[in-house]
């Protein structure tokens, strides 16, 4: 299994379910449902660990897809500075969920700090992981469509996007230069 394959197949766990968590640990938090809110916290846990190979899996996509001639360089290190700050606040995310899994057992008396805090930063990394995969969505990943009919050729692409694609190759070239 390639990393382009891991990393666009793992990417939808934190994207999906994080947000998800979210709203559970919400609807727990209203309806006083501890049993919402052991699975929210035991969600967004999942979450934050399966952004780990996301996020590893990310460099070696990169390196299949960045010399491709309808990609831009821009989307991709867009991509990529977005998903290393939605990936930190993943990480706090699992955290604050770990720890607010041991505020319930050990000392429920400050359940609803600890809910709060994990609240805010599940919001935060919610943001940020739709944010990045927004800015995943721009770079296309063509080298998944292996002989298949539906691949738009470069000369089919809209003539605005090819000026982009110039554009961006001579810069880089101009860059290079430079050096």
């Amino acid at each position: 299994m390639t990393d382009t394959l891991i990393h666009l197949a793992l990417s939808h766990v934190p994207v999906l379910f994080m947000p998800l968590a979210l709203v559970l640990l919400l609807v727990g938090m209203i309806k006083n449902r501890p049993d919402l809110n052991k699975a929210a916290l035991a969600i967004f846990l999942v979450s934050a660990l399966a952004a780990i190979p996301v996020l590893r899996s990310g460099e070696g996509a990169e390196k299949i897809i960045e010399n491709k001639p309808d990609v831009l360089h821009e989307s991709i290190e867009a991509h990529e500075d977005a998903a290393e700050f939605a990936f930190k606040l993943a990480l706090a995310t699992g955290v604050m969920a770990l720890l607010s899994l041991v505020v319930l057992a050990k000392k429920p008396r400050f359940k609803k700090a600890s809910f709060a805090v994990t609240t805010v930063v599940a919001t935060l990394s919610s943001a940020s992981l739709l944010r990045a995969a927004y800015l995943g969505g721009h770079i296309r990943h063509t080298e998944l469509i292996h002989g298949a009919q539906n691949s738009q050729p470069l000369e089919e692409f809209d003539p605005e996007f090819l000026k982009e694609i110039e554009k961006t190759k001579e810069r880089e070239e101009n860059a290079g230069d430079e050096e």
